[in-house]
């Protein structure tokens, strides 16, 4: 099939949504197994982060509803623990392709993950898709946790002043 990048890369994306299969017209059998691995991945990381943040939603609601001040504690804390975690990425990100590497021999069976350059994923989503999308997260979550540390600093020098 003549399908551009674009188009096949609408299509794994369709894949790790559940939505369409992976067509195997274009792609090797390898791929399509790799594939399934990386949406199991893919579907077990989604299902930890949407009960994470419904835990942490409803704790913080409790906590803010019982004490304002654990709020903002708990809050500060949870944003040096995030901003510790993501300066351990950016460390990581030094080594991207060790990483990429160790990441890929823990979450993937054997070497199902190394693809030839005749194969299509490597073409689609090469190297560097991976590592602007690890810069994307890690700005992310480096400014969510600016925020919230920002906003708990600020609420308790605010509270400080009415004392």
């Amino acid at each position: 099939m003549g399908l551009s990048s674009d188009a096949r890369a609408l299509q794994v994306i369709g894949y790790l949504h559940g939505n369409q299969q992976m067509d195997p017209k274009i792609f090797t059998e390898k791929e399509i197994s790799h594939m399934g691995d990386v949406r199991d991945l893919y579907q077990k990381i989604i299902i930890i982060l949407s009960i994470s943040a419904l835990i942490v939603v409803i704790s913080g609601y409790y906590l803010y509803k019982s004490s304002k001040k654990q709020f903002y504690d708990s809050l500060k804390y949870a944003s040096i623990a995030t901003l510790s975690i993501a300066i351990f990425f950016a460390i990581a990100s030094l080594f991207f392709n060790s990483t990429f590497e160790v990441f890929h021999k823990i979450f993937f069976k054997g070497d199902s993950w190394l693809f030839s350059p005749q194969e299509i994923l490597p073409v689609i989503f090469p190297e560097q898709f991976f590592f602007d999308s690890f810069a994307t997260i890690f700005i992310t979550i480096l400014i969510a946790s600016m925020v919230c540390l920002l906003f708990s600093w600020y609420e308790t020098i605010k509270k400080r002043k009415r004392t």
